[in-house]
């Protein structure tokens, strides 16, 4: 499957330990769903990121944001 053109990843409720480095691929990805348990943001390679979603503020276990 072709997963290139994918806008929304909700993956809340599923037990998500790591993302894989390919997400990154994702161009058109822009709503990605499954904060509840973050506890490490690593976007050292975003480079088209402006800012970070108001609401970042409600994930109570993020530990560490890496840019």
């Amino acid at each position: 499957m072709n997963f290139t053109h994918l806008r929304t990843l909700k993956l809340n409720g599923a037990s998500v330990k790591e993302l894989p480095s390919s997400i990154g691929k994702l161009k058109h990805l822009r709503h990605l769903d499954f904060l509840c348990n973050l506890q490490i943001l690593i976007l050292n390679k975003c480079r088209d990121l402006k800012c970070l979603a108001w609401n970042i503020r409600y994930m109570t276990n993020l530990h560490h944001i890496f840019f």
